[in-house]
């Protein structure tokens, strides 16, 4: 469980600047929403079902002492590890229960002068879940070509956005996790999600997901390199068909031979782009291999070609075209025959 605190300054400017109203915030989740086929609600531990309208202005109106120059609101995002939505079956409903939660977790970690501890309902804040994410230009996948900015990311996606007041809600208390440790420490509201997920759901936290902080560099940059690999099997696997597709684990078996190279990385891009196009590809994994296509061959790889022309003058049959009445009537196979009879003549 991947808990995060939105710095603007280091997260996004203009999306998240929060020294005026949060208008701007609230329409980029609903934009973001939107494109990606979802509908957008807030929810806190009131209820759901809250517009976006009614949000903002909630949020616009609770900065009682507030300073024109001060932040107003600050956003945070949880984030489940994928073996942690599979562990709840990417049921929104108990991501919504340990939200409200994590808001407990967050409202008890500020620790006040007069020893006052303040619960989720003393905040003003407000949630809404994420289904899907897309890879961001500035993404290091997106600039070493391996995928586009504005596609989707593979495998479980869902997360959580919140927009939690700077004030609490009596207007008499501001509350920064910025700055002074003793105030409010991060790490410790972190761990005490995590525990919070593994208790709420009975979820045995994994001994690698235990020791992730404490990877070394060269074995976090490898997961981030078998991440971005895996992602663009499953975009090239788009143009390929259930028997052709590429198996991850071989093509990671193929980038680990050749020490991630950049030619890979390039063999990898050119493969989508050529299926893409349309081109054909004889053997795709050859190609990441050896830098280039398997050559024809005249004697198996033939027969291979014939087999896969006579499945598909079959399906054709059943499908009831008429324009194909035997092999030798595809544009592929006639050619095929000439070169037959080309090597008759030289004999």
């Amino acid at each position: 469980m991947h808990s995060k605190i939105i710095h603007p300054l280091s997260h996004g400017k203009a999306v998240y600047a929060n020294k005026g109203s949060c208008a701007r915030l609230v329409s980029y989740l609903q934009h973001e929403a939107r494109e990606k086929g979802e509908g957008l609600s807030f929810f806190n531990e009131e209820g759901e079902g809250l517009r976006p309208e009614e949000v903002q202005h909630r949020i616009d109106y609770n900065v009682k002492g507030l300073r024109k120059t001060e932040s107003k609101f600050i956003a945070l995002v949880l984030s489940p590890s994928p073996a942690e939505l599979r562990h709840i079956s990417s049921r929104a409903e108990k991501l919504k229960q340990f939200t409200i939660q994590a808001m407990q977790n967050y409202a008890a970690n500020f620790q006040l002068k007069n020893g006052k501890r303040l619960a989720a309902k003393d905040l003003l804040w407000y949630a809404a879940i994420h289904h899907h994410r897309t890879f961001k230009g500035t993404e290091a996948a997106v600039k070493e070509g391996l995928v586009r900015s504005g596609e989707q990311k593979p495998g479980l996606q869902m997360h959580v956005h919140i927009i939690v007041s700077k004030r609490d809600r009596s207007q008499q208390i501001t509350l920064s996790p910025f700055g002074n440790r003793e105030r409010f420490n991060m790490k410790v509201w972190q761990k005490n999600n995590q525990q919070s997920f593994c208790r709420m759901f009975d979820y045995p936290l994994l001994q690698k997901e235990a020791v992730a902080s404490r990877k070394s560099p060269d074995a976090a940059k490898q997961d981030r390199l078998h991440f971005r690999i895996k992602c663009k099997v499953a975009a090239v696997n788009q143009y390929l068909d259930k028997v052709h597709q590429l198996r991850p684990e071989k093509v990671l078996e193929i980038a680990e031979k050749r020490a991630y190279h950049k030619t890979f990385f390039l063999n990898l891009y050119r493969l989508e782009h050529k299926l893409k196009s349309g081109q054909f590809v004889r053997d795709p994994l050859h190609l990441l291999e050896h830098n280039r296509d398997r050559k024809w061959s005249r004697e198996q790889p033939e027969n291979s070609l014939v087999a896969s022309v006579r499945q598909l003058a079959e399906a054709h049959r059943k499908m009831g075209f008429t324009e194909y009445l035997s092999l030798s009537d595809y544009p592929f196979m006639k050619g095929r025959k000439r070169r037959k009879q080309k090597d008759k003549g030289q004999e």
